[in-house]
């Protein structure tokens, strides 16, 4: 929590997917500035979100503790953590509540979103999509988890020439999340994710285009 010395409307940060989470300089700098300005500025740690990985029980996590402030405020997201920000803002037990919220480098709809960032050109300012498949490899058993945790090292360290794993001993749905992260464009895209219902949901879930 930040404070200043007229410190009044109260605001809930929330952060984007990174290890440091509440603790990143940027963000302090951002709390401190706005405790100065007179906010009441409370900073949660999002654990799913330091470990890069973004489910709707982040929703209802932000919804909660929106609920604990003291009185009317606003929200203030950054990068993907924007999605349950903005959903968790629309939800009745706390719309009414919310006098503003300020947004850094959202999202509207997620699967539009990744399906850029999967089957775009590469980019220094987008999020890797190798991160974000093993972020989501959370919905597969434990030793998928595991190679797909070593191919997406690979892939992010060594250009395509150098990749030495392929994933020959991943279970279907595993070869499948894979597929998808190996999509050439749209089309071949949107047929992979068909074949992933439950990251498909979760996909629709986190995207603030399904509530407004």
């Amino acid at each position: 929590v930040y404070l200043g010395a007229n410190s009044s409307t109260p605001v809930l940060i929330v952060h984007g997917v990174n290890e440091t989470g509440k603790d990143s300089l940027e963000l302090k700098q951002v709390a401190e500035a706005l405790a100065g300005s007179g906010f009441r500025v409370v900073v949660p740690q999002l654990v799913r979100l330091t470990r890069q990985n973004v489910t709707p029980a982040d929703v209802d996590d932000v919804t909660a503790l929106f609920r604990s402030l003291d009185g009317d405020g606003g929200i203030i997201c950054a990068s993907y953590g924007c999605g349950p920000a903005l959903i968790a803002a629309s939800r009745p037990e706390i719309r009414d509540r919310v006098r503003f919220v300020l947004t850094f480098g959202a999202y509207y709809d997620l699967t539009e979103t990744l399906r850029f960032v999967v089957t775009g050109p590469e980019s220094p300012l987008a999020y890797s999509k190798w991160l974000y498949m093993i972020a989501n490899a959370d919905l597969l058993g434990s030793e998928d988890r595991s190679e797909l945790s070593l191919i997406a090292a690979e892939r992010i360290r060594e250009t395509a020439e150098n990749w030495h794993l392929f994933g020959e001993g991943l279970s279907p749905d595993a070869r499948a999340l894979l597929s998808l992260f190996e999509s050439q464009d749209s089309n071949e895209f949107d047929r992979r994710l068909e074949q992933l219902p439950a990251f498909k949901d979760r996909l629709e879930r986190l995207s603030p285009s399904r509530y407004f």
